[in-house]
């Protein structure tokens, strides 16, 4: 083979592998409508609840006719057909006829079946955006603090410098110099940290998406706008929830399931219709009826009602524990976020602006020779988690929002997207 073609063979599966692992941009409104299309979870529930809605119709058919054909032969040492009026071929239809109450009931039971199965749906799907818009709010975390930390390893550098240069000329400790150089390393090791955060994030992400291969994603944007919130509002909006409507499609189900017992106490009733072929004697038909008689009703549909009467009872509750839990949720998450706002104005208007100026003035006291690098390292560490601590209250704001999103079933954040 032609060394030549190998090597731009291998020139260009390298080059597509290169193209192929380029991180994608990370745009949360494209990532929620592509878990919202794509998603496998989501794509077997809807498969689910369109199979539900083919239930009714036949439980509103008559159960199929049965058809059998048999041959009676009068004796066994010669074929008797059309001999003997006890010889016949005979054709036989047989079928159920169960009241139409009875298939009626049983249909509005696979009706609310279908109502389940699309409230489990809408409810699958507001826990599927939460977690995309919460993995994304992580990789937008990890980031920020990672840049907030590399600047202060940036600064410790810049420290590590000083410390030593003070040390050489004798003005100094070797404690300041051995300090910085140990809080840079430290540094490092936190940030290979909050890679790695940041990668477990990303690879939950793609399989929240549902997809198969590596995904990798570029740097996150900026975290979506909420407008104001009104708490009375969300409260009312807790009643109407994804996962309260399920709840409630469970008690109608139970419902139907318990007024499609009650009408099992009837008879069930058949007719049958045949015909016999006796060859060259005149032909027989008959025609009659069945019933199936609930002679142990006692034992068998009073039990069932009884059954489905404690089921939709224990639904009923279920109900009622899904819609105290929801308001209950909200009012958490409404108080959450009252507390993130106090301390995010403590933040920007205090501990930040004070914590900078603090550092700046460490900074100016030991070039004058008055404080100890220890008290640089002190004050630069605090600045750096006061503002790591920060964006961890933004992140968490975002989430508590996209919270209550899934709790009220409404859409509160601006993702630039149409869902």
């Amino acid at each position: 083979m032609n060394r030549s073609i190998v090597v731009s063979g291998f020139v260009l599966f390298a080059f597509s592998f290169a193209v192929s692992a380029e991180p994608e941009p990370l745009d949360l409104a494209a990532l929620l409508a592509e878990a919202d299309r794509a998603s496998p979870e989501l794509l077997a529930r809807e498969a689910r609840a369109a199979a539900a809605a083919e239930v009714a119709s036949q439980r509103t058919a008559l159960p199929d006719p049965r058809l059998s054909v048999s041959y009676t032969n009068d004796g066994l040492s010669s074929f008797t057909l059309g001999e003997s009026q006890f010889a016949n071929v005979m054709v036989r239809w047989d079928q159920d006829v169960p009241y139409r109450k009875v298939r009626a009931r049983a249909a509005d039971v696979a009706s609310r079946e279908h109502d389940v199965a699309v409230a489990s749906e809408a409810a699958a799907r507001a826990r599927l955006r939460l977690r995309v818009i919460a993995l994304y709010v992580e990789i937008w975390r990890a980031e920020r603090a990672s840049t907030l930390l590399g600047e202060g390893r940036e600064l410790l550098t810049t420290s590590v410098e000083a410390a030593r240069a003070r040390y050489e000329s004798g003005e100094g400790s070797q404690q300041g110099v051995l300090r910085a150089q140990t809080e840079v390393r430290r540094a490092g090791v936190e940030l290979e940290s909050l890679a790695r955060e940041r990668r477990a994030a990303e690879i939950a992400l793609g399989e929240a998406l549902g997809r198969m291969g590596d995904a990798r994603f570029a740097a996150a944007g900026e975290l979506p706008e909420a407008p104001g919130l009104d708490v009375d509002t969300l409260e009312a909006l807790a009643v109407a929830g994804p996962e309260t409507l399920e709840a409630r499609a469970g008690v109608a189900r139970a419902e139907a399931s318990v007024e499609s017992a009650r009408v099992q106490t009837k008879a069930e009733w058949g007719w049958m219709a045949a015909y016999q072929y006796l060859g060259s004697l005149d032909p027989m038909v008959m025609g009659g009826v069945t019933v199936r008689l609930p002679l142990w009703k006692d034992a068998k549909q009073a039990r069932g009602i009884a059954e489905a009467e404690r089921s939709a009872e224990a639904a009923a509750h279920d109900r009622d524990a899904t819609e105290i839990a929801a308001r209950v949720r909200v009012r958490d998450l409404v108080s959450e976020l009252e507390s993130i706002e106090r301390q995010r104005a403590l933040y920007d208007e205090a501990v930040l602006p004070e914590g900078g100026a603090t550092l700046e003035a460490a900074r100016a006291a030991f070039s004058a020779g008055l404080l100890p690098m220890t008290d640089v390292l002190d004050d630069l560490g605090r600045l750096v988690s006061d503002r790591r601590a920060a964006v961890d209250l933004e992140a968490r704001r975002i989430l508590a929002i996209a919270e209550l999103e899934a709790a009220t079933g409404s859409r509160l954040l601006e993702t630039g997207g149409g869902r």
